[in-house]
């Protein structure tokens, strides 16, 4: 008598379902891993040269009047404290002086040679006159020599030779009247500018914003930001070259997404991820961050040079390629912010075609020259407004 004992083959079906789950668990990992490391990548841009380190913003901007300026009740008294103190002491020789010569006659002749030496009211006429000149224009130098020999005795002999043009007193003049030339306006320190976020596309739109302007020595970052119906971001890395800022690395990321443009300085080649082709690097190279920290620079030094119906051109370079911005300066306008109602510059750029990205910004001369509101505009009808909520450096 055999025993049969039954088989079920039922476990085996498990058995290759549990290894068709494990698989598809594994390919689910990975995919999550994949989608992680590629947005870790797009949210930590490459740093070119040294990055700013973090700030700590600590102090709340209000707006600055500049006061008005009142006709002065006392011309003859030089402005600053300094020459009120250097001055006092030649008055009291000038009375001395004077005492002097009344007491004695002999005294009187005694000091009359010896007073052209040490007389304060032409010595400053003389010492002054180079550096009331531009230091920039060398053709002035020889034309100064003159007038500062009495300075140096050796000087005023040999002040109208040709040969002695090198070894003139106006070098020496120079130094001293250079740090009055040389002070530019600088720079704004560190700043964060929150905004208040409207706008348009497929619907209304409202949120937060933030302009960062983060500077150490000559390396900066700029972020324009803001997060309404999606999060997107503008960011500008570089350096500051005097008077311009050269971007190394501009960003443009609308959630996962991002598109770049390097600024290759060694080759002077700029590379872009929307199109193949490279093209030359040329100079004063803005981006679309950067473009309205340069215009609040260019407001800073030139400000006598902002009237309405006048135009700045910038050329700006974006993922798609380069193009010239011509700002036009509407004219004054008073905005309603966050910290109150600034009078500011209105700038404005029209695109040539509807489907590119348009600009306007209000700088606030109030608020060290800063971008208070910015609006950028896409076709007809989408467009994103920026408006000063608060500020912070």
């Amino acid at each position: 008598m055999t025993l049969r004992v039954p088989t079920d083959p039922r476990p085996a079906r498990p058995a290759r379902g549990s290894i068709g789950a494990a698989l598809g668990w594994l390919a689910a990992v990975l995919l999550l891993h994949a989608l992680a490391l590629y947005w870790v990548s797009t949210q930590l841009p490459r740093w070119r040269g040294e990055p700013p380190p973090p700030v700590v913003y600590a102090r709340i901007l209000l707006p600055q009047p500049a006061p008005p300026v009142a006709p002065s009740q006392h011309p003859a008294r030089p402005h600053p404290a300094r020459p009120r103190q250097r001055s006092a002491p030649t008055l009291m020789t000038q009375r001395a002086s004077s005492h002097a010569s009344r007491r004695s006659p002999a005294a009187a002749r005694a000091a009359g040679p010896r007073q052209p030496p040490h007389t304060p009211a032409s010595a400053p006429k003389h010492a002054h006159a180079p550096r009331s000149s531009p230091a920039s224009t060398p053709a002035s130098i020889p034309a100064s020599t003159p007038a500062a020999a009495p300075a140096s005795t050796a000087g005023s002999a040999a002040g109208p030779a040709a040969g002695t043009k090198p070894a003139a007193p106006p070098p020496p003049a120079h130094p001293g009247s250079a740090p009055a030339a040389a002070p530019a306006p600088a720079w704004p320190p560190s700043t964060r500018l929150d905004f208040a976020l409207s706008g348009y596309y497929r619907g209304a739109l409202h949120g937060n914003g933030r302009l960062e302007w983060r500077r150490h020595g000559s390396h900066y970052m700029l972020r324009l930001q803001g997060s309404a119906l999606i999060d997107f971001s503008y960011t500008s890395i570089g350096q500051i070259h005097g008077a311009w800022l050269a971007p190394d690395r501009y960003v443009e990321q609308v959630l996962f997404h991002s598109k770049t443009v390097d600024f290759d300085r060694a080759a002077r080649q700029l590379h872009f991820s929307a199109i193949s082709t490279s093209m030359p690097l040329p100079r004063h190279l803005e981006d679309s961050a950067s473009v309205f920290m340069q215009l609040a620079h260019e407001l800073r030094t030139h400000a006598a040079e902002f009237s309405a119906g006048h135009t700045l051109r910038l050329r700006v370079a974006r993922p798609s390629g380069t193009t010239i911005w011509s700002f036009r300066i509407a004219g004054r306008q008073r905005v309603r912010t966050g910290v109150g109602r600034l009078d500011c510059w209105h700038l404005e750029y029209d695109p040539p075609q509807s489907s590119d990205m348009g600009a306007q910004v209000w700088l606030a001369p109030a608020l060290q020259n800063l971008p208070v509101q910015i609006r950028l505009r896409r076709g007809a009808n989408e467009y994103l407004l920026f408006t000063l909520r608060r500020a912070m450096q």
